[in-house]
This record gives structure tokens, sequence and C-alpha cells, in this order.
């Protein structure tokens, strides 16, 4: 799964200097635990515990766009409980999604749910005991662990798979220079290189063996009652096991876990990839998705899966999704419960690192393991540098960069970075309007260069494809129909009316942004791109425009038409 943004929140009005800030991962009451990385130092403690009682109170409920472009809608906690898709009585909790309701092709999707922890981890133990999963045609459900500035600091994807799959898929996201071996698991090896920019983004890591693990997916695992799932990172391997509910250990069962029981894993990340620099600070997630880049695209490919006369795979998986809500019925989570936990720690290694330049010489900033707001002690470096007006935190609940700015500039909510900016006493160093990114760093915004209005010009797919659209800031872009591009989107955000065209002016107002995806009718997402990139061929509901040659990226200088940048939602994949 890619990565989305969490639940913006705002911050409290620190004493010692009057900052106005933004919290994007930062989750206020939540902790970061960080654990001993080295295996075999110790036993494993509980540190958190999600049992049926609290467990839903120590989520959040993501309710934005899809990055994967499924056929879902997000919905809030009010929405989920008062349709029942999140309930919980004394032994479990179940996670559902619109089983009464047709959504057809071309509106909002499927109602689902989309659960992101409060608290974060650095190395662990993640044990799940689960009953069902979703399963059927149409359906991309997945447990997975995500940290923050993907893909800086990784994504662990534990249990994933579409439509009427048997097998587990397991895999890991990454930037560059992580490959693994393959060696010492029972799964079968399918690619070794990690790093997103690779592959068309698959991962490294494998599928689950059916013959060494039966029962490990889908309709197989909730026939079956289920089983456990467990998840060791360390500083030296990542590790995956499943046990079948009349297998599980005994050590596990008594709330006791010890590896040496559990034999080779499903899964084992290990080889030339530095595990602690890669991976950190990671939420917990819980998903159930529609079609989308995995589950549309492969739709076809499972035979037991009606396609629609006269479509593609894609747009006969949406249609299945919108048009059969008796069919999702078997589509839900059943857990009992969900444990985390760590080795001892001896030296307290959540640090929050400083910035390269121009504080080579700062001490780090200590931070505990429950941490409720790290980016406040970046404010208080930037309290006594001078010429600091600004600063962002990268590193959401726990260890992170603190990066210092100069100028002046607006508060952008990117999905997973601490941002504040000095509005009394300071002095700005610089007349440049600044906007914070989604890296957090600073960037200049020069305006477009404009060029005449046409009176008339094709404004609907497939007229306009192949043609320069000029916008109403008199802006230039080359449109595409029928296409997408490999580029990752940004940020995006969602129109109602006006079909492709009301994303050129959000464009136009968004800082680096050079083009977009949009997937819709007259409503549907307007997926942003901070880079150019080629196109590729996709359902009739896809147009893709790019800024023509010579224009260039967004400008503070321009006033958005429909949408305010400070609504968007950004995702950094």
């Amino acid at each position: 799964m890619p990565p989305t943004a969490s639940r913006s929140r705002m911050g409290v009005l620190p004493l010692f200097a009057l900052f106005s800030s933004a919290l994007a991962q930062s989750i206020p009451g939540a902790s970061y635990f960080t654990g001993g990385g080295v295996p075999g130092s110790g036993a494993y403690q509980l540190v958190d515990d999600y049992q049926p009682s609290v467990f839903f109170s120590k989520f959040n409920y993501y309710n934005s766009y899809d990055p994967t472009y499924g056929h879902v809608q997000y919905v809030n906690e009010t929405v989920a409980n008062r349709n029942g898709y999140t309930t919980t009585d004394d032994d479990s909790i179940t996670i559902s999604v619109d089983t009464t309701n047709k959504w057809p092709r071309g509106g909002p999707g499927r109602p689902a749910v989309r659960l992101i922890s409060d608290n974060t981890y650095t190395h662990g133990l993640f044990i799940l005991d689960l009953n069902h999963m979703p399963f059927g045609c149409g359906t991309w459900p997945a447990f997975w662990l995500l940290g923050p500035d993907w893909p800086r600091n990784g994504e662990i994807d534990i249990i994933e798979g579409v439509h009427t799959s048997t097998t587990n898929t397991i895999s890991m996201h990454t930037d560059s220079n992580c490959t693994i071996a393959g060696s010492g698991q029972t799964g079968l090896f399918t690619s070794s290189n990690c790093d997103h920019a690779a592959n068309d983004n698959s991962g490294c890591g494998g599928v689950a063996n059916n013959t060494a693990t039966p029962n490990n997916y889908g309709k197989a695992l909730s026939d079956n009652n289920g089983g456990v799932y467990i998840t060791e990172w360390t500083s030296a391997y990542v590790r995956v096991w499943f046990f079948p509910r009349n297998n599980i250990p005994s050590s596990v069962t008594s709330g006791s876990p010890n590896i040496t029981q559990f034999g080779l894993p499903m899964a084992n990340f290990q080889g030339s990839c530095n595990i602690d620099s890669h991976f950190a600070n990671h939420s917990i997630i819980i998903n159930t998705d529609f079609c989308g880049a995995w589950a549309g695209f492969t739709y076809s490919n499972y035979k037991e899966c009606p396609l629609t006369t006269g479509l593609n795979g894609y747009d006969s998986c949406v249609d299945y999704v919108g048009n059969n809500p008796q069919a999702f019925l078997d589509a839900y989570w059943e857990i009992n419960s969900l444990k985390v936990y760590q080795l001892p720690v001896n030296v307290d290694s959540s640090t929050v690192r400083t910035s390269t330049a121009p504080l080579t010489s700062s001490s780090p900033i200590s931070a505990s393991n429950s941490i409720i707001n790290p980016g406040m002690a970046c404010i208080e470096l930037c309290d006594g540098v001078d010429g600091c007006s600004g600063v962002s935190h990268l590193g959401g609940n726990g260890a992170g960069t603190c990066v210092l700015k100069t100028g002046t500039g607006d508060l952008v909510y990117d999905g997973h970075t601490f941002a504040a900016v000095a509005i009394s006493g300071r002095s700005s160093g610089s007349s440049t309007t600044l906007s914070t990114t989604s890296t957090g760093s600073i960037s200049s915004t020069p305006p477009k260069t404009a060029t005449l209005r046409p009176t008339a010009q094709p404004s609907t797919c497939p007229e306009a494809n192949n043609a320069v659209y000029v916008d109403e800031n008199v802006i230039n872009y080359n449109v595409y129909c029928s296409a997408d591009t490999e580029i990752g989107s940004f940020n995006s955000t969602d129109i109602h009316g006006g079909g492709f065209t009301a994303c050129f002016t959000i464009c136009d107002v968004t800082p680096d942004c050079v083009g977009f995806t949009f997937v819709g009718a007259s409503s549907g997402t307007c997926y942003f791109k901070n880079q150019f990139g080629g196109t590729l061929s996709a359902p009739s509901n896809f147009v893709v425009a790019f800024l023509a040659q010579g224009q260039t990226s967004g400008s503070s200088s321009l006033a958005p038409k429909t949408s305010s940048v400070h609504d968007l939602h950004f995702n950094t994949q």
C-alpha cells in the first residue's frame, strides 16, 4: 500500500514564543515507542495493547482521498459508527464496509474504513490475532506499518492481497540502497530490491507458500477461524510469521512471546539493507480498498470475477464493486487482539537530530519514550538561532530532523510534518515568498508564464486529447485523455463539478505543481504532480495534464478560484 497523509490537528501555542503551528502525523496525547534493536538482547515486554474495549480509541479514521485511485470513500468515525462499519463486542472488533447501497462508476466509491494508529513505533514485535479478513472480487485489504516522509522511513506490508487470492503478499518499500537476499524463509521470494523507484514500486519480498503455511490469506484464512500474524522488526532484519488457529505457539498465548519457538518465518527481510536507516517511527494501518492501482488493473486475471461487456478489467471492477453491495458481506476484518512488544533498550535512541546547516554545532535534543510533540523542541531551537523565522520537524511523534527556515510563508498541511512560522517578535531574513513542501524544505515559487486565453477550446475528453488547454489564469497545459502517469502524487483535492478543468486553477496556486491526473467525471479527484513524466494508457475517466513547455511551477501570487491550498491533503508517494 502506498502511503497517505494522517489527519491534521492543531497544536498548542507555546508560551516561550508566539508561533502558529500545524500538526500532521503527531497526535496530541499519543506516544512514540522506541525499543531495543539488538536481536536476542532480552525478553520481549508488552508496551501497547489494542484490546477490544479500547481498540478504536487508539486509532484515527482517515477520511480523505484514496492515493491508489480505488473505488472507495473512506469515512470518518461518526459515519463508521452510525452505519455499523466499526463495532466492538467483549472478545473482538469488526471493521466492515457498506453492504446496502449502490455506488456506480463515475461517482463516489463504496464506503469503507481506513484506520491509522495514534501511537508510533521503532522496532518491536507486532502480534495480530484475527478470525476473519476481507476477501472477494474487487477487494484490496491490507494490514501494514508506515513511517513518515515516505519512502524515507519505510513501509512494511504484512497482510495484503486482492480479489479471491488465497496467498498473502508480504513486501517492504524504501528509498534507495536497500536489498534483501530472500533466504531463511518458507515463503516464495520474488523481488530483492526494496527501492520504491525500481520495478514500478513493487518493493522487495514475496508471497506465502501455501504448502508450508496453508490458510494464510482471504477465504481460506477466514474459513479456518484465522490465526496469528507476527512481525519482528529489529536493527538486523524484519521477519513475518503466520500461525493458524490450531498451531499458535504457547508463548504467544501466554503473553510471553519467545522467538525461538517460531521456526522459519514466512518472510525474512535481511541482506544489504541498513534497517535502522530505512525504517523508523511507524504507524499501524488497517484498511479495505476496492479496485484501484493493484486490484483494478489485475481484475481481469481472476476468472471468477465477472467482466462487464464492452468494458476493460479496471472499469469492470468498478462496475462490480459499485453495483453489487451484497457481494461484500465477507469484506470485513474480525480482530481479537493486537499487541506490540519491544526489547529492552539501555541507551535512549529517540533523539531529535538537528539539521546539518547552519546548526552543525548544536546539541541533539533529547526526547523520551513517550513523546507528545517533539516539534516543540524544534521551536525552542529556532528561538535561539538568529534569523530563524520558521521550522519543520520531520519524524512524526519521535526521532526526526529540525529544519530551520528563513523568510516568510504560509503553513501547508502536508500529512507528515510539524511546521511552525513566527507570528511576532521575528524579523524576516528574506523577502522571497516561501512555502513548506511535502518534504519539509523551502521552495521559491516564481509566477508561471502567461499567454492569451482562447475564446473557445475543448474542455471535455476525448476532444481535448493532445490539445493545449489555456486555463482562466492564462496558463498553458498539455492534456492527455484516457491516460495516467507513472509519477506519484504529492497532494490531491476532491472537486465537485467542472470535470478535469477544475484541477487547473488549483494546480496554478499549489507550490511545485507541474501537472495532475484527474480521476472522475463531472466530480472526481485531482492528483497533483511535482515532476514531469510519461503517460500510460488508462480508463476513460482518467485525464493527465502537464504544464506546457516554458511554464514554471505553482505560484503563490495567483489567487485560487476554486480551492484554498490549505484545504489540500498531501501524500508523499
